[in-house]
């Protein structure tokens, strides 16, 4: 214990090393973090209902029920159920929709009621962490859609809602929809066998080319009464706020997706590095118990060797006396 801790001074060096990491190491990892927020990890592509079942991304819908009673014909069903998550807060977020002053947005939530009912379905690319603000989003409509059959089956390859505005649906290419949805940005990935894909809500310039189609059909609905009249004030652009016009002009965005989507990956949280700060915290503890063991074995090694010598004078010295009154007798 001398030789270690009186001797190399392993007491002080290992505190001074523990204080320096208690000082570097959260440097580093906050680092750490900002590095991975500025990186994007690429994912794979999911295109098909097979291509979902065979990754690790779940299934968010608002009723489980209803839609396995819309899923359960397809032959990938009984891999996908396994995967749904419940979504409670669905209706809540529909009930409270309109029009935001601050951004110019508003969002069609009357619209989408009416076209996904009980089916919609958003697939999130992280199981443990459905609030995602990158999703990869599904509406199917069953009771049939601009005239089309309410069989999925002979659907399976199209896309009722882009193959009713002419010229949006070329090819099997999917879409990349850029859309805002409280608090964050949105963005859809269609898979091919869904019979209608939509968002919450789309915004696009007011020279698109597919502005006039995409308000023929909103017409459409407006004039059959699936929609509420409040939805047809500000689709049709009679609703202002702070002088800003949110009318349908200014609501629509569609381009086409040509690439995976990208999501930056997951930072380090607090409980990924608890093991490190606690073995940080621990080994901080036994250095600064070396280091006071070891000034205390240096106080007591000198009150000793202090002690000792003034013996070894003061028996010197009364020795000494004697010998010399030895002498003299």
């Amino acid at each position: 214990m001398k030789l270690l801790l009186g001797r190399l001074f392993t007491g002080k060096i290992l505190f001074l090393i523990f204080s320096f990491a208690v000082l570097i190491f959260p440097s580093v990892i906050q680092s750490r973090m900002f590095e991975l927020l500025s990186l994007y990890a690429r994912y794979p592509e999911i295109d098909t209902l097979e291509d979902l079942t065979e990754s690790e991304i779940f299934a968010r819908v608002p009723n489980i029920e209803a839609f396995s009673r819309i899923m359960k014909q397809w032959p990938q069903y009984e891999s996908l159920k396994k995967k749904l998550i419940q979504d409670y807060n669905f209706y809540e977020n529909i009930d409270s929709g309109g029009v935001t002053a601050e951004t110019g947005w508003c969002w069609s939530y009357e619209f989408l009621e009416f076209l996904s009912e009980m089916s919609w379905t958003s697939f999130t690319k992280s199981s443990s962490d459905p609030n995602m603000s990158s999703e990869i989003m599904n509406s199917s409509l069953v009771r049939g859609f601009l005239a089309l059959q309410t069989n999925e089956l002979a659907h399976m390859n199209m896309d009722a809602y882009a193959l009713s505005v002419p010229g949006m649906f070329l090819s099997q290419e999917n879409f990349l929809f850029k859309s805002q949805f409280v608090p964050h940005g949105i963005e859809v990935h269609r898979v091919k066998e869904c019979l209608v894909s939509y968002p919450f809500s789309y915004r696009m310039p007011k020279n698109s080319f597919f502005l006039e189609p995409l308000n023929r059909k909103i017409v459409q609905l407006l004039e059959s009464g699936l929609v509420k009249n409040r939805l047809e004030i500000v689709l049709t652009g009679r609703y202002t706020g702070d002088g800003m016009d949110v009318g349908a002009q200014n609501f629509f965005g569609v381009q086409r997706y040509k690439q995976a989507v990208d999501d930056a990956p997951r930072p380090f949280t607090m409980l990924d590095l608890q093991i490190a700060f606690i073995s940080l915290g621990v080994g901080h503890l036994l250095a600064f118990l070396a280091f006071i063991a070891e000034l205390l074995i240096n106080y007591n090694e000198t009150a000793v060797h202090r002690f000792f010598t003034e013996i070894q004078k003061s028996t010197t010295y009364f020795v000494t006396a004697f010998i010399m009154r030895t002498l003299r007798r």
